[in-house]
C-alpha cells in the first residue's frame, strides 16, 4: 500500500452511500473501532490502491466502452450479473489469468 497518496480535505472528498450486507457493515465497524479509525478511512486504506489501479488498467483495456449506463444493483438476479461482470474485470487486471489463478 501506500502508492496512491491523497491528502484529505473538506473541499476534495466525496460522500458515497453504500448497500452492504449485515456481516460485512459489522465487520467494518468492529475493525475500524479496533483500529481506532473511522470507517470512511479503513475502507480507504483497504481500497485505495486496488481500486485506482484496477480503473487504470480498465481504462486502457476498455477505451471505447461507456461509463455507467446500465447499473445492476446488489440484490436479486444481479448478484450473477455482478460477480461476471467483477471476475472478468479481475481477468483483466491480472492479465487475463483468473481471478483464483492471481493468488
Amino acid at each position: 500500500m501506500g502508492s496512491f497518496m491523497f491528502t484529505f480535505t473538506k473541499s476534495n472528498t466525496r460522500r458515497l452511500n453504500l448497500s452492504l450486507p449485515p456481516d460485512l457493515y459489522a465487520d467494518i465497524l468492529f475493525i475500524s473501532g479496533r483500529m481506532g479509525i473511522s470507517a470512511s478511512a479503513l475502507v480507504y486504506q483497504i481500497t485505495s490502491d486496488s481500486l485506482h489501479h484496477m480503473a487504470n488498467i480498465l481504462r486502457q483495456a476498455r477505451p471505447d466502452e461507456p461509463v455507467g449506463t446500465t447499473v445492476k444493483r446488489l440484490r436479486g438476479d444481479s448478484l450473477a450479473y455482478i460477480k461476471s461482470q467483477y471476475e472478468s474485470a479481475m481477468q483483466e487486471v491480472s492479465g487475463g489469468r483468473r481471478h483464483d489463478d492471481a493468488k
